[in-house]
């Protein structure tokens, strides 16, 4: 997620079509498997869900404002 995120090209057509989508799709995985440790229906590997969670929103948030930035460069 992190590399997804960090790897956006501000100057990229298709970066602005598809990359929320794939950001989306990305965090939704990530998600389920952090929901499947909490609920106990996945091997125990991380010892610490929350935190993960965690830097998944805020690198949620740095797509964001990514996609902000460039939508409003592009206005």
């Amino acid at each position: 997620m992190r590399e997804a995120v960090l790897s956006l090209d501000k100057n990229d057509p298709t970066t602005m079509e598809h990359g929320p989508r794939i950001i989306g799709l990305l965090t939704r995985r990530l998600e389920n498997f952090l929901n499947s440790i909490v609920n106990g229906t996945a091997p125990g590997l991380l010892k610490d869900p929350a935190s993960l969670q965690c830097r998944v929103l805020k690198l949620q948030h740095a797509a964001k404002w990514i996609f902000d930035s460039m939508s409003k460069a592009n206005s």
